[in-house]
């Protein structure tokens, strides 16, 4: 409710997992395929919720049952796209071909003052075991780290492969 003591109701100003959308010809919030507008409403405790019919929330949400008829179960190509990847991707974190990072980790991968810096202290490894690793010296690691000296491309690969992740993974 808002200060009058009346519930106060609003159009959302973003789409809901791109299900719902600005009509261009009325302004209206809809969600698509639906005959029945989407509705934004805040609670009396401030939070904005979304109301749709039920048949659009559970399509939106995967709850539906797919329609066989329909061709791929109704899924558009970028669906089956995302599926595809998302699938990939457990597969190789499964496989311990990928690694995922926490929130406060991926905080710390931008806070660091080099990538390299990051990955580094990630493995537990000091600049002495990272330069005996890769047949340097760690006066030359820190200069690389503080970016006060750059590195070879050779270089790079070592560190990359002494550290455990691509040359992607290395670059600012």
């Amino acid at each position: 409710m808002n200060k009058k003591g009346t519930n106060k109701i609003r159009r959302p100003a973003r789409t809901l997992r791109q299900a719902v959308r600005r009509s261009a010809v009325s302004g209206k919030f809809v969600t698509v395929g639906a005959k029945r507008p989407a509705t934004s409403v805040v609670t009396p405790g401030g939070e904005a919720i979304v109301m749709m019919p039920r048949g659009e929330y559970e399509r939106v949400t995967g709850l539906a049952a797919p329609d066989p008829a329909a061709p791929n179960n109704g899924l558009t190509d970028e669906d089956i796209a995302d599926i595809l990847a998302y699938d990939q991707a457990k597969i190789a974190l499964a496989a311990g071909d990928e690694e995922m990072l926490t929130a406060e980790e991926v905080e710390a991968l931008a806070a660091a003052k080099t990538p390299m810096l990051f990955w580094r202290k990630k493995r537990g490894m000091n600049q002495s075991d990272l330069a005996k690793a890769i047949g340097t010296t760690q006066s030359h690691i820190s200069e690389i780290e503080t970016g006060g000296s750059g590195m070879s491309f050779e270089t790079a690969q070592k560190i990359a492969v002494a550290l455990g992740v691509t040359l992607d993974d290395l670059a600012d």
